[in-house]
This record gives structure tokens, sequence and C-alpha cells, in this order.
């Protein structure tokens, strides 16, 4: 059963990346990102995200290997000129680091934390048959 929710959480965060990053790029254009960071940001949040959904919704074991990814990218975060996902990702619980009156701060995400974990705990275990 805790797969299915993996699954929907995925989902779920596909979804709000693929409203993240339309609403970006039609209120601010593409002018404003670069497109390998517009590309990063699709293949991570959305396709990344999609594809884990359907491998773990499908009861595919290593899909929860692939479902490392998306959380990986999000457990720390440089925000300012350094940032190299300028757009937020889907769902974060971050904590802020640093001295951001410069812009010279990082995020460590909690969230993504704890879903790397589980993911990883549930790709390396195996189930009772």
């Amino acid at each position: 059963m805790l797969h299915r929710a993996f699954a929907v959480y995925f989902v779920m965060c596909a979804l709000i990346a693929s409203y993240t990053l339309l609403s970006f790029l039609l209120q601010n254009g593409a002018s404003s990102l670069s497109f390998i960071q517009i590309a990063l940001y699709a293949d991570i949040h959305i396709f990344c995200a999609a594809a884990v959904a359907i491998l773990i919704w499908k009861n595919i074991r290593w899909g929860f290997v692939f479902a490392l990814i998306p959380p990986a990218s999000q457990i720390f975060r440089p925000i300012g000129d350094w940032a190299w996902l300028q757009l937020p990702p889907p769902i974060s619980l971050a904590w802020p680091f640093g001295d951001f009156s410069i812009g010279r701060g990082f995020l460590i995400d909690f969230l993504a934390i704890a879903v790397f974990l589980l993911c990883l705990y549930k790709a390396i275990t195996k189930r009772p048959r």
C-alpha cells in the first residue's frame, strides 16, 4: 500500500511542477531562464516524477531506484546567483541556512530527505513472497 502513496506523491509533484513551469514561462517568458535550466527542471520534476509514478503504480521494483532522483535534487538547494535551478521544487519543507541578505544562502529540504530515505529503503528491501 505504501507504493501507491508514493505513486500519488510523485503524480502530485509532476502536476505541481508542470503548473509552476508553465505559469513562470507565461509570466516572465523564456528569456529569464536558460534552456538548460528549463530542461533540467522539466526532466527532473515533471518527466522523471511522472515515469516514477507509473513504475511504482505498476509495482515495478526498480521504479524506486529512479524515485531517488527527484528528492536527491531537492535535498540541498543553493539560493541566489549560484542556484542551479531557479524554480522552486513542487513540494518542499526546507529550512534556510546561510546569509540571505547578500543572496548566498541555501535550503535543506527535510521532506526530500525523508522521501529519499523511504525510497532507498523500499529499493533495497525485498518483498515477502
